[in-house]
């Protein structure tokens, strides 16, 4: 019995609206014999509702997820969307979509197949709206798993008896006005024919098959919709409707309006009479354009031209974002004598035949789960931080390269053989490749289907600037286009079956993403991947090898790869095909140059005004990075008030990048010591600096804020504007370093203005041209540094001021802790401005100082640490994803020695066994010793050091495991070695009787 709870329960799931009812009984639907209006209980489904029909009839309304979708359906027309409607066995509730998805959609069930439709703008036709509206609908459903573009055509009754009301199904779809013009009346065509997926390939032909053993059953179904929706007469009876196809010669009369009621029957085509009128079903080439085809002769030509069986004007902008299927029913035969009276009829006709093949077509399981796995463990946040970070180009710049005959020659379909899709940008440092690069591939976003990018920024990341990052980014991307792809069955894969973490190799990256590729058929996809020399040289030759080769395959299998790579010309790497582009020897650059320079070039009018552009453009030597930084100079010295002797300047301004960048440098005698402390931080930071990060750590290093001073930041901070930090950053670097554009705006870094750059002053020797004296151990003196920076900031009184605040005790957990320490103080915090750097300097200031100990004694440092105030607030502001080192160390006084074994800092714990030499068998709460915990990972130098220094091997803790143990658990041969050599016994059982083997 079901109790009075569980009854109410299930009344409140259940909404009815306020349409008329009806005194009719339940009717059986003839599709499912289930009764329409009574609910059947689903497993998925969370919420039933209830709509009642003017005609008394109930639809079952059940919600399901987004993942539950397997059958996108793209409608161009309202009428044909509503004719998709009418063949649903079901409808569902509305579901969320993805941000940016401007689509409507309706969601029900035909058969075993849940479907979503959607159409397209009520003012918006053609190719390229149905591509937004299916593009969308991807990204909100990645889990359909077969697309559909079903509704009306115009007919061409030549080598097959096309009529109205018939279908055509396609076998490919060609786009007929994609092409290039030869001159007057001649057009030449280079769209390639695209053909939909295996998959719905396979159900068309098993549904031809099917129709020589039985008729269709497009009547029953036009039946059945007549019988549910009596308003839809006009969709399901075409009984008065005429189909009359005239002469090619006979034009329709002007002023006869939309009927031929008037036009001379005698030029009617005399055609055989059919047995009956049930629609025929055509299967063959379909032709897609922008512009509704209205004129018989042009309609006849494209016909012979393609072999069309109809024209439309969406399909196109459908299969080539999604290998979809493309349905249509004729409404017309494309001639002047176009009207809409079949419209309806025809646009229910495609939708019965559609409903027709998902009856026949298998169910389609969704891979979502284990695609979302897949998708997760390839992601990473800073995959587009340098695309984003470049600047787009300069207003009439970049344009030169979209009519250049290596890059018309890159995309044309007929050089494919010849190029293997391969075009190769190469130019010098700061030439403006990848500003050129981003143009492209802005513009080829426009015209082709699928592209996906990868910029190597050797400033980032780790994955940013790795061959491993280039190939999950490319990956990602493709999966989110193409989430059906066959990639769940490769080995490598087998993991995601049973974690949700996945530890990437570059040969498993490299057999994905060619299995990926060779996987997408006849889909084009366009790759860019631009700075290839900010990557190791060694894994970018392999990669290069590894994309030549997809280039062989594709040319094999007629895949349509396309890739735009771009580099500077050191490292030298060949290809054996492809079109290579010098950017500096283009005619083009140079007047992008000309241009940039009349535009930003702010001199006044003087006479020598056009004599210094001249001179500007010839010592640029195809380098825009140098014009812009010599046009700001310029610019500075004019506003100054130094009108005289710009072009004498100008001559003395050297033309390297190089020697502009020392140039800069030594302009002034001004803040030498910011642009030194600037560039530490910039090259030496653990992480990029935010801009008030940045801000915070320059004053203290500057001596701004000392241990007793806390009135700069508490009074000022709130008062620091964003322009002015960015201005700081500017004036500290003199120029040489940038606030960078990403978005959001709290992702932001400061970074060098350019790679050239780190180049000069690591690789050309530019730090000791400029400060003789760091020669010796430049990378330990900036870590020491670094660490004395963030040293006096976690000693000064702001941060005591800030602890006190918080009232932590010292013998308890710090409870104040949170997920990230930002939500801890508030967006309106007095604190937070002023911690901006608390949280690095906390975080990072023992692996500077054990950068700083290759070099410079750190034993001074470590005697003053204040190990308490450290703890505290490390407790209080990591990340909650990072271990609690409170929970270690508890009860307190903690010991520095187990610190640093849980930081792994093996030249610190040299020093520190040497001055403290009893904390090596200090043991926390668990009664862990430092060596248990240098046991763990692979810090085999560490477990030495501790030994050296008197730690005990056999140490036990409250579980009664050693550092053998840990060792044998952690699987570090090294380690285990090291320890059995000092005498760890292997014998030693834990309180649950296991020992170490």
């Amino acid at each position: 019995m079901t109790s009075a709870t569980g009854r109410k329960r299930h009344l409140d799931d259940i909404e009815y609206t306020s349409a008329p009812r009806s005194s009719k009984q339940p009717r059986y639907d003839d599709d499912s014999n289930n009764v329409v209006g009574v609910p059947i209980p689903s497993a998925s489904s969370n919420r039933l509702q209830y709509t009642h029909q003017d005609n008394g009839t109930i639809l079952k309304h059940k919600q399901l997820g987004n993942g539950d979708y397997t059958v996108g359906w793209v409608a161009a027309l309202p009428i044909e969307r509503a004719a998709a409607q009418a063949v649903f066995d079901e409808e569902h509730e509305m579901l969320p979509k993805t941000r940016g998805d401007t689509n409507c959609y309706t969601f029900g069930r035909i058969g075993h197949h849940n479907c979503v439709i959607a159409s397209l703008p009520m003012d918006g036709k053609g190719i390229v709206n149905a591509a937004t509206v299916s593009s969308n609908m991807h990204r909100t459903f990645p889990s359909i798993k077969v697309f559909l573009m079903v509704g009306i055509a115009g007919g061409v009754s030549g080598t097959k008896d096309v009529r109205l009301g018939d279908v055509v199904v396609s076998t490919k779809l060609i786009r007929y006005d994609e092409g290039k013009s030869l001159g007057e009346n001649h057009f030449k065509t280079t769209s390639i024919p695209l053909r939909p997926s295996q998959e719905l390939r396979n159900a068309v032909g098993a549904l031809e098959a099917q129709h020589e053993l039985a008729p269709s059953k497009i009547p029953d179904i036009l039946r059945q919709i007549a019988a549910r929706y009596p308003l839809m007469e006009r969709y399901t009876c075409r009984e008065e409707l005429q189909d009359l196809l005239f002469e090619d010669s006979y034009e329709h009369p002007t002023g006869f309006g939309d009927t031929c009621n008037q036009c001379d029957q005698s030029r009617l085509v005399i055609r055989k009479p059919r047995p009956s009128n049930h629609p025929v079903i055509h299967h063959g080439v379909i032709a897609s354009g922008d512009q509704v085809i209205k004129n018989a002769t042009t309609r006849d030509r494209l016909q012979r031209e393609f072999e069309a069986l109809c024209f439309e004007m969406e399909g196109a902008g459908v299969i080539e974002n999604l290998q979809c299927l493309v349905i249509r029913s004729i409404c017309d035969y494309a001639d002047s004598h176009k009207n809409k009276e079949w419209q309806r009829y025809a646009a229910a006709v495609a939708a019965a035949y559609t409903k027709e093949l998902l009856g026949n077509m298998p169910v389609l399981e969704s891979h979502m789960p284990q695609i979302e796995k897949l998708i997760k463990a390839l992601s990473f946040p800073s995959m587009d931080t340098r695309r984003d970070n470049i600047e787009s180009a300069c207003d009439k710049t970049c344009e030169w390269i979209l009519d250049h005959p290596a890059f018309e020659a890159w995309l044309d379909p007929e050089e494919y053989a010849q190029t293997h899709g391969f075009f190769w940008i190469r130019g010098k440092p700061g030439a403006g490749k990848s500003t050129l690069m981003k143009f492209i591939l802005s513009h080829v976003r426009k015209t082709h289907p699928t592209v996906i990018s990868f910029f190597f920024n050797a400033r980032g990341d780790g994955l940013e600037k790795s061959i491993e990052g280039m190939y999950q980014a490319l990956l990602w991307q493709l999966l989110q286009k193409f989430p059906d792809l066959q990639l769940l069955d490769h080995p490598h894969l087998r993991i995601l079956d049973f974690t949700d973490h996945f530890e990437w190799t570059t040969r498993s990256l490299e057999d994905l993403f060619t299995n990926a590729i060779a996987g997408l058929g006849e889909q084009e996809v366009t790759c860019f991947i631009d700075a290839l020399d900010e990557c190791e040289l060694k894994p970018m030759r392999k990669m290069v090898k590894h994309f030549e080769n997809l280039g062989r395959l594709a040319a094999e299998k007629r895949i349509k790869l396309f890739i735009c790579f771009s580099s500077r010309h050191y490292p030298s790497i060949a290809i054996n095909t492809g079109e290579i582009l010098i950017l500096e020897d283009q005619t083009g650059h140079d007047k992008d140059l000309e241009n940039y320079v009349a535009q930003e070039l702010n001199i006044g009018d003087e006479t020598d005004t056009l004599g210094i552009r001249a001179i500007l453009l010839k010592k640029a030597d195809g380098v825009f990075l140098w014009v812009i930084l010599v046009v700001r100079i310029l610019n500075e010295d004019y506003l100054d008030g130094r009108y005289f002797g710009l072009k004498e300047k100008l001559k003395q301004v050297p033309s390297g990048l190089g020697q502009l960048f020392e140039n800069i440098s030594k302009r002034d005698s001004r803040n030498g010591a910011d642009l030194l402390l600037s560039i530490q931080w910039i090259l030496f930071a653990r992480q990029p600096l935010r801009p008030r990060q940045y801000y915070y750590v320059m004053a203290a290093g500057l001596d701004s804020i000392d241990s007793s001073n806390e009135t700069m930041p508490m009074k000022y901070s709130i008062q620091i504007t964003n322009d002015a930090v960015f201005r700081f950053v500017t004036s500290s670097s003199k120029g040489l370093a940038e606030v960078s554009r990403t978005e959001p705006e709290r992702e932001r870094v400061v970074q060098f203005i350019h790679e050239s750059v780190h180049d000069y002053l690591i690789k050309d020797g530019g730090i000791y041209k400029l400060w003789p004296q760091l020669r010796n151990g430049f990378e330990s003196q900036s870590h020491n540094r670094l660490k004395d920076c963030c040293d006096a900031y976690i000693k000064s009184r702001l941060c005591q001021r800030w602890l006190q605040d918080f009232e932590v005790r010292e013998d308890e957990p710090a409870r104040v802790k949170v997920t990230h320490w930002e939500n801890a103080i508030g967006e309106e915090s007095r604190y937070r401005i002023s911690i901006e750097f608390l949280h690095y300097a906390t975080s990072n200031i023992l692996n500077h100082a054990e950068m700083a100990a290759i070099d410079i004694s750190q034993q001074d440092f470590l005697q003053k640490f204040d190990l308490r105030t450290w703890i505290r607030v490390y407790d209080l502001l990591v990340d909650s994803s990072h271990y609690t080192l409170h929970q270690h160390m508890t009860p307190y006084p903690s010991t520095l020695s187990y610190v640093l074994a849980l930081e792994g800092h093996a030249r610190l714990m040299a020093t520190a066994a040497a001055i403290r030499g009893a904390e090596v068998n200090s043991r926390n709460s668990r009664g862990r010793t430092p060596l248990s915990s240098a046991s763990i990972g692979c810090r085999s130098e560490l477990a030495l050091i501790l030994l050296d220094g008197g730690a005990d091997v056999n140490s036990r803790d409250l579980s009664g495991q050693t550092p053998l143990f840990w060792a044998a658990w952690s699987c570090n041969p090294k380690t285990i070695q090291i320890l059995l050599n000092r005498g760890a016994d292997s014998s030693l059982k834990d309180i649950n009787g296991q020992t170490p083997l």
